[in-house]
C-alpha cells in the first residue's frame, strides 16, 4: 500500500512547506528537471519519479502531493517534513553537473564549518552504538537500502539518497583504546543542488532507515 503526505498534515507551523517551493515546481520544465536530476516524469500521472534509498517517490506539482510508490513501512509520516524539503530543493536546486566522485565531510562545504555545530551537529551517535561492534551487521543493513560497499575505514557504504545525492557512511569498530565512531561524507556537488539545513534534515531520515533496516 502507498502513502501519501502533503505539507499541512499535524506539521508545526515554522516547518510548513512554502507554498513558493510547489509553485516554482508548477512552473518549471519536466524535461530540464528530469535531465538535470537523473529522474523521470510520467505525463500520465503528471509527477516525477524519483528513487530515495530503497524506494521510489512520486512528486505530484499539481496536487502539490508526495507518495511513496513502493511496498513496505519505511515511516514516511514520521520524516513527511525532511522528505518533502529534500525532494522539492533536490528537483528544483539540482544541476547538471557531474559528481566529484570524492567524498568531503560536512565541516569542508562551504559554510559547513559554522553550520553542523551545536543543534545542527551531525547525529550519528544511534548508528555508533547500533554497529559498533559488528561491522557485517552495519554493511548488511546497507545493502538493503541498495546501497554500495565502499573501501574506507573498518566499514563504509555509500547510500542513495537520491540520483545524484550519495551520502557514505564510514564506520570505526570499538577497540581498546577508542570507541565505535562514524562519519558522514557528501560529494561536494551537493552543496550546489542542496541547502546545508536541507542536508542536515535528509541525514536525520538517512541514519534513521540505516539504523531501522538492519
Amino acid at each position: 500500500m502507498s502513502a501519501t503526505f502533503n505539507q499541512y498534515e499535524e506539521i508545526p507551523r515554522h516547518f510548513i512547506v512554502d507554498d513558493e517551493l510547489w509553485g516554482a515546481l508548477q512552473k518549471a520544465d519536466p524535461e530540464t528537471i528530469s535531465r538535470n536530476c537523473g529522474v523521470s516524469f510520467d505525463p500520465k500521472q503528471g509527477h516525477y519519479l524519483i528513487p530515495v534509498l530503497d524506494e521510489v517517490y512520486g512528486v505530484c506539482p499539481k496536487d502539490k502531493k508526495i507518495t511513496k510508490l513502493t511496498e513496505g513501512d519505511a515511516s514516511p509520516e514520521k520524516f513527511r517534513v525532511e522528505l518533502t524539503l529534500f525532494l522539492l530543493h533536490y528537483l528544483l536546486g539540482t544541476k547538471n553537473i557531474s559528481l566529484k566522485g570524492k567524498p568531503v565531510s560536512e565541516k569542508e562545504l562551504k559554510g559547513g564549518e559554522m553550520f553542523f555545530r551545536g543543534p545542527h551537529a551531525l547525529s550519528t551517535q544511534g548508528i555508533s552504538k547500533k554497529f559498533g561492534n559488528n561491522p557485517d551487521g552495519f554493511l548488511a543493513a546497507g545493502l538493503k537500502l541498495k546501497g554500495e560497499k565502499i573501501f574506507l575505514g573498518d566499514a563504509a557504504i555509500e547510500l542513495k539518497a537520491a540520483p545524484k545525492i550519495p551520502i557514505t557512511y564510514v564506520l570505526w569498530i570499538e577497540d581498546e583504546e577508542f570507541p565505535a565512531s562514524v562519519k558522514i561524507l557528501f560529494d561536494p556537488t551537493i552543496q550546489e543542488f542542496l541547502p546545508l539545513d536541507i542536508i542536515y534534515g535528509l541525514t536525520i531520515f538517512t541514519s534513521h532507515r540505516l539504523i531501522e533496516s538492519s
